[in-house]
C-alpha cells in the first residue's frame, strides 16, 4: 500500500475513522499490508510455530532488537496460555497406570486429610463415619469429585489459589473509561486497545495456602502494571540506602562497645524509623562488618552474636530492610522474581528456572508434573518481565473547561498540604507526590549468572505462593547487588576519610549508578542480566544503532517520564511504605501475609502505600476492590487503629467544595490511551 495516496476527507467522520485504522494497520507496525496464512489463530497456542521461545543466551548478547522483545512480551502478557504448552498442573496420566498429581493437588489432599484427622478428633477419639459429604457440608468449599482413576478427591481449582485464569490480561485488562472525539454524545466506552490495566471487582483473586480450611484467607484485586519498571528501580535505591545506613550503625557499635547507637533510616524523603543497636561483645575479638551483615542478610530478625538489635524501632518496612513496591501489602521486590512466580500461580506455567536443578539436563524440568517440561525458557520470563518494566507510566490529564482548572489546582494544593491542610496533616504525607530515580538504568538478572555467583534460590515449598519464598534475604537481587557494592570499602574511604554520612550516601548512589552502567559498557558485565534505560528504552545488550534502526517503540511503552542527565522524577504518588490502616481494612485476625523470604510477614492490618498514579482508572478501589468510589476509598481508610485517621478527620471537615476539588484532582490522575487509536491529540 502506498501511503503517500491515502487521502483523508475531513466531510465524514466515518471516513476519518475508517482511513485512521487503516493507518494503524500499516504505520502502527511498520509494513505494508499481509496476507493472513492461516484462517484462524483461535487453536494456536501462546507458544506457537509462529511464535518462537526466547533464548536467553541470544538475549544477553542482544541479538534480539530490544523492539521484538517487547513484542514477544506482550504477547505472553496477553495471549492465553493452553494446555498443549503445559497449563495447569498434575492430574494427566502417569504412564503407569496411574494419573500425575499435582503440587496444590497434593498439597490439597495432605490438608484435607489434617482436617480429617482433626474431625475424627471431634468425634472423641471413636471410629470415624466421615464421608466425602460431610467433609462438603463441613468446610463449605466447591463440590468437588471423586477422580475414576485414583479414587482421591480432586478439587475443581477456579479462581481459588491460583489457577484462576489463562492470561495476565484476563484480569490486567481495563484502563478506565473516556468519551471519543468520534462520538455525537456524551457517551462513555472502555479506552481503546491496551493491556495491563487493574481488573474488575469479578476478578478478584481468592487465596489461601492452606485449601481447603478455610475457604480463602484474603482477596485481592489485581492492580494495574503501568509504570512498575520506574517502581522497582525506586525501591532498589531505596533498599541500597537503608541497608548501607544499617551498615553505617553496626560499623559505629563496634567502634563503641556497649554504647546504643540509634541510626535514623531515611531513603529518598521516606522516613522507615530507626535501626537500633548495641555492641556488647568483647574488644579484642570483633567480627568483620561484611560477617555481620551477611549474618543478618541469611538470619534476619535475630542478633548476630555479640550485638542487641532493638527491631521495634524499624517502621514500614520487614526487618531486613528490604523495600518491596509490588502487591497490595508490599510483599515483592523484584519483578522478574514476581513474573516467574505469577506464571506457575495463577497459569500452572512453569518456568525453568522454578526447578532447582534447570541447568543439569538429566534433571526432570516437569516439577509440576503435567506432562510438560519447560513451559517457559529463561529467555521467555525475561521477555514478559522487559515487557511489564517497559509499560508506559500513567499521565495527568488537563482539564479542559477553567473551572475545573481552577478546581483540579485547588484540590492538589489541599491534597499536598499547601492549602487548608497542613503538610504534616495530608495526603501527601504518605502519598508523596513524586520521588527522586537516581539513575534510569534497570538490569532483570539472569538466574544462571546469579546462582554462580551466589548460590542457588533456594525456594521453599513447591512454589506456587502469589509470591513464592525464598530462604533468606540474601537470595534477593537487591541485597546481592549491594553485597557487591563492598559496602565496608565505601564505610572505612568516606566515613573514616571524610566523616560525611551524606558523602558516604552519595558514594554508594555511585556505586550502584556505576554497576549499572557498567552493563552499557562492558561486555562481560552483560552475562549478568539484561539492562536497558527507562528513559530512552535503549538496551545495553546489542548495536544500539540496530535497536533504533529496528523500528520505533511499541505505543504501550511510549511516552516515557523525562529526565535531567539520568535522573527522574517519578510522580509514584506513594513513599513505598506500608502503614496502618486500621480495624476495616484489616485482614482477619491474626492473619499475616508471607512475603518473597520465608518467615518474613506483614500484618493483618498492614498496607503499601498504594501508588495513586492512574487511580481515576482503576475502580473499584482499595485491596479487594470493596470502595466502589474514591471518596468511598478515602473515607474507609478511617478506623480504630488507622495512621491516617486525622488526616481522613481534615478531609471530613472540609467544605463540599473543597471536598470535590481533591476528588477532581485525583479525576487527573489516568491511565492513557492508545495513540494508535487517535484518541490521544485531544488530551
Amino acid at each position: 500500500m502506498d501511503l503517500k495516496n491515502i487521502s483523508i476527507r475531513p466531510e465524514s467522520w466515518h471516513s476519518r475513522v475508517c482511513t485512521g485504522l487503516i493507518l494503524v494497520t500499516c504505520i502502527g507496525t511498520q509494513t505494508v499490508a499481509w496476507a493472513q496464512p492461516d484462517l484462524s489463530f483461535a487453536d494456536d497456542p501462546a507458544l506457537s510455530k509462529q511464535l518462537r521461545r526466547v533464548d536467553q543466551d541470544k538475549l544477553l548478547r542482544g541479538d534480539y532488537p530490544l523492539r521484538q522483545v517487547v513484542e514477544v512480551g506482550r504477547h505472553l502478557f496477553s495471549t492465553p496460555f493452553t494446555k498443549a504448552e503445559g497449563y495447569g498442573e498434575g492430574g494427566r496420566p502417569d504412564g503407569k497406570g496411574g494419573v500425575a498429581t499435582g503440587p496444590r493437588e497434593e498439597m490439597f489432599q495432605q490438608n484435607l486429610e489434617k482436617l480429617r484427622q482433626d474431625l475424627e478428633k471431634l468425634c472423641q477419639g471413636g471410629k470415624s463415619n466421615l464421608t466425602v459429604e460431610h467433609l462438603r457440608q463441613v468446610t463449605n468449599f466447591p463440590l468437588p469429585e471423586v477422580s475414576p482413576n485414583t479414587g482421591k478427591i480432586v478439587f475443581p481449582y477456579v479462581r481459588l489459589n491460583g489457577l484462576d485464569s489463562q492470561s495476565c490480561f484476563e484480569c490486567h485488562n481495563s484502563i478506565g473509561s473516556d468519551r471519543l472525539p468520534d462520538t455525537r454524545t456524551f457517551a462513555l466506552t472502555r479506552k481503546q486497545s491496551t493491556v495491563g490495566g487493574p481488573a474488575g471487582f469479578a476478578s478478584n483473586a481468592f487465596i489461601n495456602d492452606d485449601l481447603p480450611n478455610p475457604i480463602f484467607m484474603f482477596v485481592r484485586n489485581p492492580p494495574h502494571v503501568f509504570g512498575i519498571g520506574y517502581a522497582q528501580d525506586l525501591a532498589e535505591e531505596m533498599t541500597q540506602v537503608l541497608l548501607f545506613l544499617r551498615s553505617k550503625a553496626l560499623q559505629e557499635a563496634l567502634d563503641r562497645p556497649n554504647t546504643k547507637i540509634a541510626q535514623p533510616l531515611k531513603a529518598k524523603t521516606t522516613s522507615y524509623g530507626e535501626f537500633t543497636v548495641t555492641y556488647t561483645g568483647g574488644p579484642d575479638n570483633k567480627p568483620d562488618l561484611n560477617d555481620v551483615v551477611k549474618q543478618l542478610n541469611e538470619h534476619h530478625g535475630e542478633n548476630p552474636p555479640g550485638f542487641t538489635i532493638d527491631w521495634g524501632t524499624i517502621q514500614g518496612v520487614s526487618e531486613d530492610l528490604v523495600v518491596r513496591p509490588f502487591q497490595w501489602k508490599g510483599i515483592a521486590s523484584n519483578e522478574r522474581n514476581f513474573v516467574r512466580d505469577a506464571l506457575q500461580f495463577h497459569f500452572g506455567m512453569q518456568g525453568r528456572e522454578k526447578n532447582p536443578h534447570f541447568e543439569e539436563s538429566s534433571e526432570d524440568h516437569d516439577s509440576d508434573r503435567d506432562g510438560v517440561n519447560d513451559e517457559l525458557s529463561l529467555g521467555d520470563v525475561s521477555a514478559l518481565t522487559v515487557y511489564t518494566m517497559t509499560v508506559r507510566p500513567p499521565i495527568e490529564a488537563k482539564p479542559g473547561r477553567d473551572e475545573d482548572v481552577r478546581a483540579v489546582d485547588r484540590g492538589r494544593k489541599i491534597f499536598e498540604g499547601m492549602e487548608v491542610f497542613s503538610k504534616e496533616v495530608s495526603c501527601a504525607r504518605c502519598h508523596t507526590p513524586s520521588l527522586h530515580l537516581d539513575d534510569s538504568t534497570v538490569v532483570i538478572r539472569d538466574p544462571r549468572k546469579d546462582r554462580i555467583k551466589h548460590g542457588p534460590e533456594q525456594l521453599v515449598g513447591n512454589g506456587i505462593g502469589l509470591s513464592a519464598q525464598v530462604r533468606s534475604s540474601a537470595q534477593l537481587p537487591a541485597v546481592r547487588r549491594f553485597m557487591d557494592l563492598n559496602p565496608s570499602r565505601i564505610l572505612k574511604e568516606e566515613l573514616e576519610d571524610r566523616g560525611s554520612t551524606e558523602s558516604a550516601l552519595k558514594a554508594v548512589r555511585q556505586a550502584r549508578s556505576r554497576y549499572e552502567r557498567s552493563f552499557f559498557e562492558d561486555q562481560d558485565r552483560r552475562e549478568e542480566g539484561y539492562a536497558f534505560d527507562l528513559t530512552t528504552l535503549q538496551p545495553a545488550n546489542g548495536d544500539p544503532e540496530a535497536n533504533r534502526q529496528h523500528a520505533p517503540p511499541l505505543s504501550e511503552t511510549q511516552p516515557r517520564l523525562p529526565n535531567q542527565g539520568k535522573t527522574v522524577e517519578v510522580p509514584l504518588f506513594s513513599d513505598l511504605r506500608r502503614h496502618k490502616m486500621g480495624r476495616l481494612l484489616r485482614e482477619r485476625d491474626g492473619f499475616r501475609q508471607k512475603t518473597d523470604v520465608e518467615g518474613i510477614t506483614v500484618a493483618e492490618d498492614e498496607f503499601l502505600t498504594r501508588p495513586l498514579w492512574g487511580v481515576a482508572d482503576t475502580g473499584p478501589w482499595l485491596h479487594d476492590g470493596r470502595a466502589q468510589s474514591l471518596e468511598e476509598a478515602i473515607l474507609l481508610h478511617q478506623s480504630e487503629g488507622s495512621e491516617a485517621n486525622d488526616v481522613i478527620d481534615a478531609f471530613k471537615a472540609l467544605g463540599q467544595d473543597d471536598k470535590e476539588a481533591i476528588i477532581k484532582f485525583l479525576l487527573t490522575l489516568r491511565l492513557p490511551l492508545d495513540p494508535r487509536y487517535g484518541f490521544d491529540d485531544y488530551r
